[in-house]
């Protein structure tokens, strides 16, 4: 028991410290960090990132149509000048909701770099969004009697 427990445990530390160091790219683009000593920051901070996403997010007229919604998750990569690249979904809720997540996600430039070791370094995000494409019909009988 106690040599799988050692097995397990070596491999997760293996994985965890790869994770750690930086993720292989071509040479052109250099490494992308996955944990780094200071984070990158969005200017004005989450409240500021929240209310961006928020006042310009546009539900698909297909998704109000079929009042949908749903938790999707993005990610993507924030690199040394603070701008949002390579934009992904990884867990997406329909074709018409992922795009206007990706949208969003590309309205997000400007970050505060990560750094690691006092240097500017290229990091992947994760963001997840929630999407609530769906019709009021109660607020809509409630305007239209009047």
């Amino acid at each position: 028991m106690k040599q799988y427990l050692v097995i397990i445990v070596s491999l997760l530390l293996r994985i965890f410290s790869q994770g750690q160091s930086s993720q292989t790219t071509n040479s052109d683009t250099g490494a992308i960090f996955v944990v780094e000593e200071i984070p990158p920051k969005f200017p004005g901070g989450d409240e500021k990132l929240f209310k961006i996403i928020k006042d310009s997010l546009k539900c698909p007229e297909s998704a109000l149509k079929d009042d949908i919604g749903g938790r999707l998750i993005t990610q993507f990569t924030i690199d040394t000048l603070g701008n949002v690249k390579d934009i992904k979904i990884i867990k997406g809720v329909r074709e018409d909701l992922d795009n206007e997540a990706i949208r969003l996600v590309g309205l997000l430039n400007g970050w505060t770099p990560a750094t690691q070791n006092g240097k500017k370094v290229r990091v992947v995000f994760s963001l997840p969004l929630t999407f609530s494409c769906t019709t009021n019909k109660e607020n809509k009988k409630k305007k239209h009697r009047r």
